[in-house]
C-alpha cells in the first residue's frame, strides 16, 4: 500500500497562499453565520453557499441538512436524532434475530460488491468499515423491495460514510479519515450511530432517484437517452461521430448514471461534487419530511438564477449564478411555486453532457474501440477541486442555456 504522508492540520490545502487561505476563513465564517446559535437554519442561505463548496469541519452536518435528514430546527435535532438511531438499532435487532430469516441472495450480492468497492483506499479495507457497509446496505435492501439491492448502490454509500466519519476526528485529522480504522478512535456505540446517520441520508438520496434502481432500472435508461438528445443538439458534430462509429451512449453512460460518475474520480473529488449535488436535490421530498410546512418557505435553488444578490466568497471560482443573473432576465425563470421533481438527475444529466463534451477533440479522432476505452478510463484519477468545479460551473451553464431542452424529460 506504499506510505502515508500524515500532513495534520491540513484543513489548510499545502502551499496555499495568504489569499487563499483568507478565503477559505472566510468561507468557514459565512458558514459559522448560518448555522452557529439560530433557532431555525435557512435552508435556502446554505443551499445557495453551499452550491460552491462546504468546508471539511462544517460537511457532515451540512450535507445532513441539505438532504433533509436533520431537522432545520436547530432545538430538535438532538431529539431527532436520537430517535433515528433508536429507530436504526431497532431494526438491526429484529432484522438480525430468529424471526427475520435472511435473504440469502441479496446478502450474498452485498457480500460481493463490498471488497470491489473502493479498492484504492485504505478505509474501505478494514474489516470494522465493511461490516458496516454489509449491515446499512443489506437492511436498505430488505427494506426497499421494489428495487431491492442493485450494484451501484454500494458506491453511493461511500461519500456519506466518509464525509460523516470525520465528525468523530479531531480537525487536525480529518484528512487521515481514509487511512484509520475507524474501530480505533470510535466506540461499537458510536459506529452504530454513524451507520444510522448514514443509513437515512442514503436512504434520502436513493428517494430522489429511485427510478434508477427499480427492475430495469428505467431512471437510468431515460438518463442516457437525454444526455444523448442533449450531446445531438449543443455538439451535433459529436453526436454525429458516435453515430458513424456505432458507439451508443449506453456503452459507457450506464455507469456514469448508476454511479453518478463516482467511479469516474477520486473520492476527494466526488465528496467535493456532492456539496453541489446535495444542494440541487430536490426541495419537496426534502420538505414533507423533516419539517412542517409553515417552518420555512421553499429554498430557491442556485439553478434559479432569480437570485442575483448570491455572490460567493471565493473569487476564483465565480458562482454560476453571478455569472447568469446578467445574462438571463428573471422572468425566463418557471414560477417556482410548482417545484419540479428530481432536479439532482436532471442537473446529473447536464453535468456528463459538460464531462463528455470537454473530451470532444480527442473524441472526434477515435473509432468505436478507442473512444469505449477512452470513456470507461478518462484521464481523471488527478482532477483537482478546481477542475470538477469548473465542470460543474459548464453544466450550470448549459442546463440555463437548454432550459426548454428539459422541459419534456420529466
Amino acid at each position: 500500500m506504499g506510505h502515508h504522508h500524515h500532513h495534520h492540520g491540513s484543513l489548510v490545502p499545502r502551499g496555499s497562499d495568504v489569499q487563499e487561505l483568507n478565503s477559505i476563513i472566510q468561507r468557514i465564517s459565512k458558514f459559522d453565520n448560518i448555522l452557529k446559535d439560530k433557532t431555525i437554519i435557512n435552508q435556502q442561505d446554505l443551499r445557495q453557499i453551499s452550491w460552491n463548496g462546504i468546508p471539511k469541519i462544517h460537511r457532515p452536518v451540512v450535507w445532513k441538512l441539505l438532504i433533509g435528514y436533520l431537522p432545520v430546527n436547530t432545538k430538535r435535532q438532538e431529539g431527532f436524532l436520537q430517535r433515528k438511531r433508536k429507530e436504526y438499532r431497532d431494526s438491526l435487532k429484529h432484522t438480525f434475530s430468529d424471526q427475520h430469516s435472511r435473504d440469502i441472495p441479496t446478502w450474498h450480492q452485498i457480500e460481493i460488491d463490498i471488497p470491489r468497492t473502493n479498492p484504492h483506499i485504505p478505509l474501505y479495507q478494514f474489516k470494522s468499515v465493511q461490516n458496516s457497509l454489509q449491515r446499512i446496505l443489506y437492511l436498505w435492501a430488505i427494506r426497499h423491495p421494489a428495487s431491492g439491492y442493485v450494484q451501484g448502490i454500494n458506491d453511493l454509500v461511500t461519500p456519506f460514510f466518509e464525509t460523516f466519519l470525520t465528525e468523530y476526528l479531531p480537525p487536525s485529522q480529518i484528512d487521515d479519515v481514509k487511512i484509520k480504522d475507524p474501530s480505533t478512535y470510535m466506540v461499537d456505540e458510536q459506529i452504530t450511530d454513524l451507520e444510522a446517520d448514514t443509513f437515512w441520508c442514503l436512504t434520502k438520496l436513493l428517494e430522489q432517484i429511485t427510478d434508477n434502481y427499480i427492475h430495469g432500472q428505467p431512471g437510468i435508461l431515460r438518463q442516457v437517452k437525454n444526455l444523448s438528445q442533449l450531446v445531438k443538439r449543443i455538439d451535433a458534430d459529436l453526436y454525429n461521430h458516435f453515430q458513424n462509429e456505432h458507439v451508443e451512449f449506453i456503452q459507457f453512460a450506464f455507469r456514469w448514471m448508476n454511479c453518478l460518475l463516482m467511479r469516474e474520480f477520486q473520492m476527494g473529488t466526488v465528496i467535493r461534487m456532492w456539496d453541489t449535488y446535495l444542494s440541487e436535490t430536490s426541495q419537496e421530498v426534502t420538505s414533507s419530511y423533516s419539517m412542517s410546512s409553515n417552518d420555512i418557505k421553499p429554498p430557491v435553488t442556485p439553478t434559479e438564477p432569480r437570485v442575483a444578490s448570491f455572490v460567493t466568497p471565493t473569487k476564483d471560482f465565480q458562482s454560476p449564478t453571478t455569472a447568469l443573473s446578467n445574462m438571463t432576465p428573471n422572468n425566463a425563470v418557471e414560477d417556482s411555486g410548482k417545484m419540479r421533481q428530481s432536479s439532482l438527475n436532471e442537473f446529473h444529466v447536464f453535468v456528463c453532457a459538460a464531462f463528455l463534451i470537454k473530451w470532444s477533440d480527442q473524441l472526434m479522432e477515435m473509432d468505436f474501440q478507442e473512444t469505449i476505452t477512452f470513456l470507461q478510463n478518462p484521464p481523471t484519477k488527478d482532477w483537482t477541486e478546481t477542475d470538477i468545479e469548473m465542470l460543474l460551473s459548464e453544466a450550470f451553464i448549459w442546463q440555463s442555456l437548454y432550459k426548454d431542452a428539459t422541459s419534456h424529460w420529466l
